[in-house]
């Protein structure tokens, strides 16, 4: 939009909730350079668990896991298996369920497909898309 318009500046607001690499890409794009590739599921899963620590030091473990079901679901967005993760981060009841869901849909050791780019309000792409 900056170099369609002249605006000076644009915001991510809402666009980083669920997909904070928003930021590293915003960097690449503002100095010229390609979009880095989409976080692998073992690296959406590193940022959801520090994620969730830090949400459970600031409001302890009964309330992290019912504060952090929202975000998970809108980190869910972007992995391979979209609405089964999704799905799996709306039945979440416990701090238990929270690390269960974690184990099972960002287990480093399994071998996922490509992750989905966003680039939008409900807008994918896969990795490796031009835009």
């Amino acid at each position: 939009m900056m170099e369609q318009t002249g605006v000076d500046g644009v915001t991510v607001a809402r666009g980083c909730i669920g997909y904070p690499w928003i930021f590293e890409e915003v960097r690449a794009l503002l100095a010229g350079r390609e979009l880095p590739e989409p976080p692998g599921v073992a690296s959406q899963g590193e940022t959801i668990r520090r994620h969730y620590e830090w949400a459970t030091e600031q409001h302890g473990e009964p309330i992290a896991y019912k504060i952090m079901r929202k975000f998970g679901i809108k980190y869910s967005e972007i992995h391979p298996a979209g609405s089964a993760v999704r799905d799996a981060f709306i039945r979440v009841k416990s701090a238990a369920d929270w690390r269960a869901v974690l184990a099972e849909w960002y287990d480093p050791g399994r071998s996922w497909p490509a992750v989905r780019r966003r680039i939008g309000p409900g807008h994918l792409i896969a990795a490796g898309a031009t835009l």
